[in-house]
């Protein structure tokens, strides 16, 4: 699995450095520094590879975003968690979650994961469902209209902290979560 994985990373670096446009097999064998017999052994085509490029960017989301998910929690303090969670996988695994926005509709994404979005996403989704009918979050925007808005600021505020816009500072994940908070709920 460990080449597999070189060449998924080298995909992810790549695609944030140059987009998946400039993406040729010559750059990525020289980036994850396998051969074209490796790469093929693994990934048929390019869009098989950006696929499973996709899928393994959505399992480290989820993975994060699930992180000390305990549903005995309040409300406020279940979506706090699950939207800060979501910024500091932005932070740690920028590369990561650019791939994800950037390539959400590209046809070689899974057709289930395009329609309905990554597993993260969908936790986002259900969590503001619950809202919803708990008569806490408005109706007025359907679930995955608030997830987009709530994806959005998330990579819009990763983006500009990775490109040194201004500093963050450890309250800010909890200011930004009140920000949000305060925008989708009744």
């Amino acid at each position: 699995m460990e080449k597999r994985d070189d060449i998924i990373n080298a995909t992810i670096a790549i695609a944030y450095e140059n987009g998946l446009e400039a993406f040729t097999f010559a750059r990525l064998f020289k980036v994850a520094n396998v051969g074209s017999g490796t790469v093929y052994n693994y990934f048929a085509s390019k869009a098989e590879l950006v696929g499973a490029t996709y899928e393994h960017c959505a399992a480290l989301c989820f993975k994060a975003v699930s992180k000390n998910h305990d549903t005995s929690l309040p409300f406020f303090l279940q979506f706090k968690n699950i939207v800060t969670n979501l910024l500091v996988f932005g932070f740690e695994y920028h590369k990561e979650i650019d791939f994800l926005d950037r390539q959400a509709h590209n046809p070689s994404i899974p057709a289930n994961l395009r329609e309905y979005g990554y597993p993260a996403a969908i936790m986002v989704q259900e969590i503001v469902k619950q809202g919803q009918a708990e008569g806490l979050i408005q109706n007025a925007l359907h679930p995955r209209e608030i997830e987009q808005m709530i994806a959005g600021v998330v990579i819009s505020v990763t983006r500009a902290r990775i490109q040194g816009e201004y500093p963050m500072e450890p309250t800010h994940l909890d200011l930004i979560a009140d920000c949000l908070w305060r925008a989708v709920k009744l």
